[in-house]
């Protein structure tokens, strides 16, 4: 079995395509650099070096062929964590203005608390939408970017009109 094999290869799904070349010598060195893509995502320039602190070591390719596992889980796992985690402490930070919210009634106070339930769901989708581009979802992660951005600008204009309603990451 080749080198590459057993490397960078051996740790990516069918959906990656690599194009790399494999490296070894004393001291336990084991090393792959290449280019990884996949089909209408921009390449991934990936260089991966290992090295001990002993001259007769042998190389462990297992440590190479973990390090694209581990670094897809790291960015799903930072991804839910933002997402989960920025949307529950938003939603507490929402809760006394939707509580107010809720308790005007009347026809009358309709006009004011339609805008400002919009404002709130648009609160709660800028940690949704960064967690998405964290994650890459559908290899678009600058339009989730973007978006969240435009979301963000769109909350600062509406902040003098209805205030930041209590939002911990835009009261400044």
């Amino acid at each position: 079995m080749p080198p590459c094999a057993t490397r960078t290869r051996a740790g990516l799904t069918d959906t990656y395509e690599l194009a790399d070349k494999t490296g070894a010598g004393s001291y336990g060195i084991v090393n792959d650099a290449g280019i990884l893509g996949q089909v209408d995502a921009d390449p991934v320039i990936l260089c991966i070096l290992t090295r001990t602190n002993n001259r007769h070591a042998k190389g462990n390719n297992e440590v190479i062929a973990e390090k694209p596992r581990l670094t897809l889980t790291i960015q799903f796992v930072l991804a839910w964590a933002v997402g989960v985690i920025g949307t529950i402490t938003t939603a507490i930070s929402l809760i006394p203005a939707v509580a107010v919210i809720a308790s005007v009634s009347g026809i009358s106070s309709l006009g004011f608390a339609a805008p400002l339930l919009v404002v709130s769901v648009m609160y709660l989708s800028v940690p949704i939408l960064i967690a998405l581009a964290i994650a890459n979802t559908g290899r678009r992660w600058w339009l989730w970017l973007t978006i969240a951005i435009a979301v963000i600008v769109l909350l600062l204009v509406a902040r003098f009109a209805v205030g930041s309603l209590g939002v911990y990451w835009i009261s400044f």
